[in-house]
């Protein structure tokens, strides 16, 4: 859910100031986020509040981004939309592809999922290049797709039942651990990058 390029700026600064540490970036997504942690993989993660409550990790809110629904413009959903046809219920018509959980911890539970005809990816790339294709609908970080929507390769879904939402992301480490001065600068400039755009 966080931008390449917020990371990206975030990671640069931090070889600047702490050139000797190594780093290992795992990208996950729902309660695989958590699972790194809590199975000792990692120190920190940057996770949504899917996770956020569990009771062995310690969390700060970084920011939020806006998940939007969107569709290829000629997807049968952005046209109904564009025509002002978008009815209750016909999102549920139409392949929806929704971002998997590789993890035990959210087992069976569904975020923002309104159709019954599902593909679940395990990546957030793979799902926006599916979308650009037309293969289906679902939730993306508006961020990652703006230029998308500008340059008309995707269409914001206005849809009845308004799946999108506001995703909090914060800053996790297990309860059990102290944070050294080179996790604490990530935390911060996380946040700052995060005010910032």
């Amino acid at each position: 859910m966080v931008s390449g390029e917020v990371t990206a700026h975030v990671l640069r600064e931090f070889r600047r100031m702490f050139p000797t540490v190594a780093l290992t970036l795992n990208i996950e997504g729902l309660g695989a986020v958590a699972q790194c942690l809590l199975d000792e993989n990692a120190d920190l993660a940057i996770g949504g509040p899917v996770i956020a409550q569990h009771p062995a990790l310690e969390r700060q809110a970084l920011g939020e981004i806006d998940l939007i629904p969107v569709a290829s413009p000629g997807h049968p959903l952005s046209l109904a939309v564009a025509q002002g046809n978008a009815a209750p219920g016909l999102s549920r018509q139409h392949l929806q592809l929704v971002l998997a959980d590789r993890s035990d911890l959210t087992q069976g539970r569904e975020f923002s999922v309104l159709s019954p005809l599902t593909w679940r990816l395990g990546d957030l790339g793979a799902k926006h290049s599916l979308l650009k294709e037309g293969l289906g609908w679902g939730n993306m970080p508006r961020e990652m797709v703006a230029d998308d929507l500008a340059q008309g390769r995707l269409f914001e879904l206005d849809l009845p039942e308004k799946p999108g939402d506001r995703y909090t992301l914060s800053a996790l480490w297990r309860r059990d651990t102290q944070l050294g001065p080179a996790t604490n600068w990530l935390i911060d400039a996380f946040r700052d990058e995060f005010e910032r755009s």
